[in-house]
């Protein structure tokens, strides 16, 4: 026997109006006793809800959808920015459809822009714009779609982390500490949040009247992105080998390092200990992470909530889903420290 949303009314004792309103994703707007009556005897009598039907009805298919970068140099979103999102639609009854817009963000591929512009069964737009051109992602707004940028600046409909901020606290805690010989350690790459946080370093020394020191990882370390796990070992291994060759110069090497990442992080940790250095008695560590990097020793990290920022990222769709013509303020989080085991006041 099909379960109506009639049935559910009558089993619950509530208005069929209330019923299609809690199950149709406004919850919100009732009490919570309300909705867990209702959502528990829709889940005893085995109600499901024609979504296809709903849409016809509505024209809303309670779907969004996350456009990722389909580049490798751009990396992954991480877990916690994935998961905060999916919990604050979730609680609006609103699920995420994934996407990749391709290198070409204008091909009219399966996975194309064009394609999602025009076919696309979502009611707005996430995109995780970190580390690229927003440029060719904002024909997506031609279809009239809300959109909320992830990770990156704009002047309205975005949320993103202050990556200035992050290489300047890290660099403030070292000069805390006593260090004046901070080099600033990273990988060969043109990704934006890597310049600002390069940049919050450099402002925090000329700040203590410091002169700054990048020390970037050889080209050789960093072939074309291999897809050969071979080559990948040959790559770290050069990576390993460059940094203990950096480390073990007594005259050219600092009393603290700041890591752009937490890969660059461990290639230092690695490299120190096999020069025989104690991390915070010989040499200081930090990095900058979206998690608190504790590879069995802690590293000193400089952190920031991912999960947090996908819950006000969600909650900014669902405003932008509201009132979709009404520019949304900016927000943005901030980074904080989280002490580890790698840090101390320079030797000697």
């Amino acid at each position: 026997m099909r379960i109506t949303m009639k049935d559910i009314a009558e089993d619950c004792g509530v208005s069929r109006a209330t019923v299609n309103q809690i199950l149709g994703g406004h919850g919100h707007r009732f009490s919570d006793k309300t909705c867990k009556l209702v959502n528990d005897s829709a889940k005893r009598l085995g109600f499901r809800v024609n979504a296809s039907a709903r849409a016809i009805r509505t024209g809303k298919f309670n779907c969004v959808s996350l456009v990722l970068p389909d580049v490798d140099e751009l990396g992954v979103m991480p877990r916690g920015l994935l998961t905060g999102l999916d919990q604050r639609m979730a609680e609006r009854d609103k699920h995420l459809m994934v996407c990749h817009a391709p290198a070409d963000a204008g091909a009219d591929t399966p996975t194309g822009l064009s394609t999602l512009m025009s076919q696309a069964m979502v009611d707005g737009h996430l995109i995780d714009a970190a580390n690229r051109e927003v440029a060719p992602l904002s024909p997506l707004g031609e279809h009239g779609l809300p959109i909320i940028w992830l990770r990156c600046q704009r002047d309205a409909d975005c949320v993103y982390t202050d990556e200035h901020q992050a290489g300047y606290l890290a660099t403030e805690h070292l000069l805390k500490l006593g260090h004046r010989k901070i080099s600033f350690v990273h990988g060969r790459s043109s990704l934006h949040f890597l310049k600002l946080r390069i940049q919050g370093y450099e402002q925090a020394m000329h700040d203590a009247g410091l002169t700054p020191h990048l020390w970037l990882f050889p080209d050789k370390a960093y072939p074309d992105y291999p897809r050969k796990q071979p080559e990948q070992v040959l790559m770290y291994g050069d990576r390993l080998n460059d940094a203990r060759d950096w480390l073990a110069s007594s005259d050219a090497r600092p009393t603290a390092c700041l890591a752009a990442s937490s890969g660059d992080a461990l290639g230092i940790q690695a490299a120190a200990l096999q020069n025989g250095l104690t991390l915070a008695r010989d040499l200081s560590l930090v990095t900058i992470s979206d998690f608190f990097v504790n590879p069995g020793f802690p590293i000193t990290t400089v952190f920031t909530n991912m999960t947090r920022l996908g819950r006000k990222a969600g909650e900014m769709m669902l405003a932008k889903l509201d009132k979709p013509n009404r520019p949304l303020t900016p927000v943005v989080q901030q980074y904080t420290l989280v002490e580890g085991l790698t840090t101390g006041p320079p030797p000697g």
